[in-house]
């Protein structure tokens, strides 16, 4: 996983210079979400330099794909500067990350980051009413269980002893996946998430508390999910999980918004594609996904969301 981790982040940094950042976005780096200092609870805001005085801007609050074990919150600073400049704020924030932590010390650390959103949203000019979650591969997972967490007392109180107490927080109003990882067990990957699930749930405990959401139907249903934007290609390696999910949302008759770019002559649109190609020559259909995401989270009837059940 180390030397993978290596290989991952090498080819990052080669990409990120190529991708070209929109200029007219207000940066803020590197902010401090908690008090212990450590180097990965830190944050980035992205916010359009010409907004409306007074007018709280809807808000998403994004953690980067990477497996849950690579990557930092710069992979998303091109995609998420390029929606800032749709008129979103964006707070693109790091996370721990496995084997040095547990899938449950990340929802804690999701959990401390909106937190911080809901404190200091009005110094911003951010709506904390209306935040939405995105995540990109394996965060998905990441933001699917935040949501479920904050919304039922069930799943609460199944990871409870790792989490601690929730925040005071309004739920999210909206989720964004994109090139989407929504499974931690089974699928066409099922031998990779094998080996992985022991880096997410390292001790027995672990894995008895998360034992009975391992089922993302029973996530769905139970966790009350909001309106799902999900983007994927049919190169994408994990297709499948995006394809899998939205039968899910179908069967249980939630909201969502499904976009499944086919085959691109010439060079494939790979996984990751909206946030790898954001900003490149090649990245057409990654601006076309910046603008589905826009539109998504200005829709009418995007409110807040009711309380906990």
């Amino acid at each position: 996983m180390a030397q993978k981790a290596r290989e991952h982040t090498a080819r990052d940094r080669e990409r990120i210079p190529t991708q070209t950042r929109p200029t007219a976005v207000l940066s803020l780096w590197d902010i401090p979400y908690a008090d212990d200092g450590h180097p990965l609870h830190r944050l980035d805001i992205h916010l359009p330099k010409s907004r409306d005085a007074g007018h709280l801007l809807p808000t998403v609050v994004d953690f980067h794909g990477g497996g849950l074990y690579h990557g930092d919150k710069a992979n998303n600073t091109c995609r998420d500067m390029y929606l800032a400049d749709r008129g979103l704020a964006l707070v693109n924030a790091d996370y721990r990350l496995v084997p040095q932590v547990s899938f449950q010390d990340q929802l804690h650390d999701s959990m401390t980051v909106l937190a911080w959103v809901a404190d200091h949203a009005g110094d911003y000019g951010m709506d904390a009413e209306r935040v939405f979650l995105a995540g990109d591969s394996a965060s998905t997972l990441l933001i699917i269980y935040a949501c479920a967490l904050l919304n039922s007392d069930a799943i609460a109180s199944c990871l409870g002893a790792s989490v601690g107490d929730r925040p005071e927080v309004p739920s999210p109003v909206g989720l964004i996946g994109t090139s989407g990882m929504y499974r931690f067990q089974g699928g066409v990957h099922a031998a990779a998430l094998s080996f992985y699930r022991e880096a997410f749930f390292p001790t027995m405990r672990d894995q008895i508390e998360f034992a009975p959401y391992l089922d993302m139907d029973r996530v769905v249903v139970d966790g009350d999910l909001p309106a799902f934007y999900l983007a994927t290609s049919c190169e994408d390696y994990l297709a499948d999980n995006t394809l899998e999910f939205a039968r899910i949302l179908t069967h249980r008759h939630q909201d969502f918004d499904l976009h499944v770019y086919p085959k691109r002559a010439g060079r494939p649109l790979a996984h990751n594609f909206a946030i790898q190609e954001c900003g490149t020559p090649n990245g057409r259909e990654a601006i076309e996904v910046v603008d589905q995401v826009a539109g998504f989270c200005r829709r009418p009837g995007r409110q807040e969301r009711a309380g906990r059940t």
